[in-house]
């Protein structure tokens, strides 16, 4: 996955800081900032809660192109 710079640019889109995109998913700053550093990944249940949050679609927070199944990752022919 490559959401590390994508995370930073929502969250700072939607005027939120690291604390508080934390405090609304129910972890820590440190693991927000993990995300954005790229030192781990979010598993796919905390990345279906960050799209909501920061209502996106899940292909959008994963740079994937319009064209996959956001439930699956299956291309569209």
């Amino acid at each position: 996955m490559i959401m590390k710079n994508t995370l930073a640019r929502l969250r700072r889109e939607r005027g939120l800081t690291q604390e508080e995109l934390a405090r609304r998913l129910y972890i820590t700053r440190q693991a927000v900032s993990r995300w954005e550093t790229g030192a781990t990944e979010p598993g796919i249940d905390m990345i279906k809660l960050i799209a909501r949050e920061l209502d996106v679609p899940i292909t959008e927070l994963l740079d994937m192109p319009e064209h996959y199944c956001q439930s699956c990752g299956m291309m569209f022919t």
